[in-house]
């Protein structure tokens, strides 16, 4: 009876031991995860503001951390020659990571086929859009380089690749803490927008408020407040 008794004080212990690991394992994924976010949405503030602190105080009004996947996207997508470069060179290193991982599907391997098809629509994007071809040329060579030294005879590079391609995420959050902290592009697009009074001026709309327009103007990156109705026409300004 004791040695039973004991038996599952000991199993009851080991259970609530691992849903309290289960626990904190959950939390520290939450919080590096709204941490991360935090981080990316700050580097993206002060960026489209040129840093200027009472302007980046003034629009973070009008963003939140529930905008964080909106705003990676269109960071993505604002400059697309240094992001077009970035996803060039992150192709191949998700490339050689599922050459680690292995090419047969499974559940663990599926995020990273996952990303691997968004690049590679990204690169086919930039080329269909902007004709430019030279990326998603220049970013398989790259790929065809990384996996015959992958599999190549040689032990140093392949080292190096396997090093690099198990950190692929690691690098990929660091590629998007630069774009976030350089590219000066908001997440909307640029609009030339005409006033009642005849002026027209260039910016990017922010946030709009019942009845208001606020515009981040693109020479001074300063925040303009508009009348709706005082706005006789937007029209999308491609960059």
């Amino acid at each position: 009876m004791g040695g039973s008794s004991n038996g599952a004080t000991v199993d009851d212990r080991t259970t609530s031991s691992g849903a309290a690991d289960g626990t904190t394992g959950a939390w520290k994924m939450t919080l590096s995860v709204t941490g991360a976010g935090a981080l990316f949405l700050l580097l993206r503030l002060f960026a489209v503001v040129d840093y200027q602190w009472d302007v980046a105080f003034a629009v973070s009004e009008t963003i939140g951390v529930d905008d964080v996947p909106s705003l990676l996207f269109g960071t993505m997508l604002a400059e697309r020659l240094s992001n077009g470069v970035f996803i060039a060179l992150l192709f191949p290193l998700a490339m050689g990571h599922q050459a680690r991982l292995g090419w047969i599907p499974r559940r663990d391997t599926s995020g990273n086929f996952a990303f691997i098809v968004i690049l590679f629509m990204l690169l086919v994007s930039l080329w269909i859009s902007f004709g430019q071809i030279w990326l998603p040329v220049v970013s398989f060579v790259l790929t065809a380089s990384v996996l015959v030294l992958f599999y190549g005879p040689l032990d140093t590079p392949e080292k190096v690749l396997r090093f690099l391609s198990s950190h692929i995420w690691r690098i990929s959050l660091a590629i998007i803490f630069v774009l976030a902290a350089l590219v000066r592009a908001p997440w909307v697009p640029l609009e030339e927008i005409e006033l009642s009074d005849g002026s027209v001026m260039e910016g990017y709309v922010v946030a709009t408020p019942s009845g208001y327009l606020k515009v981040l103007t693109e020479s001074d990156r300063e925040l303009e407040i508009l009348i709706a109705a005082d706005v006789e026409e937007r029209t999308e300004v491609e960059r």
